[in-house]
């Protein structure tokens, strides 16, 4: 019989630092505001009729934050692991992005011209951030075979993730979008990933209305 399992992989909620364009990365370690607390809140409704058997996050505050309505829930013990935090963005983490978007720009063509090695001083690289991501996630997957689980994750290691393990290629990691606390549904199905559903955010749009309103 072929091994399955239900992966959902949600973005963190938003931070001031998200707000007001400022990179965070593994180094800065902000909490959710308020309408990422809501956010999260909406997170748990989601998964309200979906059972989960686990639910993980990265080792970051926003992540952990996140997660905790939606393992509560469900009464389970959220499990937290360094691995899965955010690329580190190495000198420009604190900075405002258009202060050194630049740098960024001509790292992203970089990347989409196959140079997955380059990364910002002091940083990583996706082969790195994969490398190190990939093999925490395989582990716990490994754990769960036709179950089902969540990952509460950060943007850019969505990206990486999610272009390789669907075959994408990482030059298309900016194809992928991550609104905060979008949603995106996977299967693994033998050695094979499948995608159900990306970027599902309808939830995501309710409560940013709600907040204009």
């Amino acid at each position: 019989m072929v091994k399955k399992t239900k992966i959902y992989i949600a973005r963190h909620g938003e931070t001031d630092y998200n707000r007001n364009h400022i990179i965070q990365g593994c180094g800065v370690d902000a909490e959710l505001n308020e309408l990422g607390t809501m956010q999260a809140m909406m997170l748990a409704t989601y998964f309200e009729d979906i059972e989960l058997d686990a639910v993980y996050s990265s080792n970051l505050l926003r992540a952990k934050q996140t997660a905790t309505p939606v393992a509560r829930d469900k009464n389970l013990q959220l499990q937290t692991f360094e691995e899965l935090n955010e690329m580190n963005f190495g000198i420009y983490e604190g900075h405002m992005y258009h202060a050194v978007q630049d740098k960024f720009i001509s790292l992203h063509q970089e990347w989409e011209q196959g140079l997955f090695h380059n990364k910002l001083e002091e940083g990583e690289s996706p082969l790195e951030v994969y490398e190190r991501a990939n093999e925490c996630c395989q582990e716990i997957i490994k754990q769960h075979d036709n179950g089902t689980i969540l990952f509460v994750l950060h943007g850019r290691l969505i990206r990486i993730l999610l272009t390789r393990w669907l075959g994408w290629g990482l030059e298309r990691m900016n194809d992928i979008e991550t609104p905060n606390v979008s949603i995106n549904e996977i299967e693994k199905i033998g050695n094979d990933f499948v995608s159900v559903q990306l970027n599902i955010s309808e939830h995501v749009k309710e409560i940013e209305q709600e907040m204009i309103l």
